[in-house]
């Protein structure tokens, strides 16, 4: 599976800027972009694919019920220590295709807002642990022994989950040289709508270049 850094370099070098550096960075925001817009279709089409999800464990503290600065009411859920990574937009009402116990030995239950102080009085629901995202933060309600859980999803941005990797060595989880995180044929589809044209990209004499399909 090809690189990010070796799908810009191959794009900018079909223009004849293979080191121009600020228009392969440019590139590689686009393709991010591009790339988040197809996986959304994909997933209302075929469901999530296995080809662009990315896991990662988040450390979970507690905080008020409220989570207000200004509003204490004394009761305690756990929220997620940081932000999380923006997942992918859905057509759905299930944020992440994963959040659970680690090593997925279960999923939590996502419920919104009032959904959860409805589930506190209902047998089936009233032990079983749940979840909400709110602000860029995950919420666990129906327990505060957890110390931590896991994500798994399609990112925004895949680069995102740097912020929690927890490599011995201190390297990060993903960089642009490692494989990017998408199906090879999506990847295709990538590349030749930025080839066609309906992106325009700057160049390095800040004139506007259209990127022409390959010829054969």
């Amino acid at each position: 599976m090809a690189t990010l850094n070796e799908i810009a370099y191959s794009l900018a070098d079909t223009m004849g800027q293979p080191l121009n550096h600020m228009l392969i960075e440019r590139l590689k925001f686009t393709i991010k972009y591009y790339r988040a817009e197809f996986i959304r279709q994909d997933i209302t089409k075929n469901g999530n694919s296995t080809e662009y999800l990315q896991t990662v464990r988040i450390d979970l503290i507690l905080v008020d019920e409220l989570d207000d600065c200004m509003v204490s009411t004394g009761c305690k859920v756990l929220r997620s220590k940081d932000k999380v990574p923006k997942p992918v937009r859905k057509n759905y009402i299930v944020p992440f295709k994963y959040v659970g116990f680690m090593g997925f030995k279960g999923a939590f239950t996502h419920r919104q807002g009032q959904a959860e102080q409805f589930a506190k009085f209902n047998k089936f629901t009233s032990c079983t642990v749940g979840y909400d995202y709110k602000n860029g933060y995950i919420y666990v309600t129906n327990t505060t022994k957890l110390k931590h859980a896991l994500i798994q999803d399609a990112f925004v941005d895949p680069e995102d989950v740097n912020s929690f990797c927890s490599s011995e060595d201190g390297s990060n989880c993903y960089n642009d040289d490692m494989a990017f995180p998408i199906p090879e044929d999506m990847l295709r589809t990538i590349t030749d709508s930025i080839r066609r044209g309906e992106l325009r990209v700057v160049g390095r004499d800040d004139k506007e270049i259209e990127i022409k399909e390959d010829k054969p």
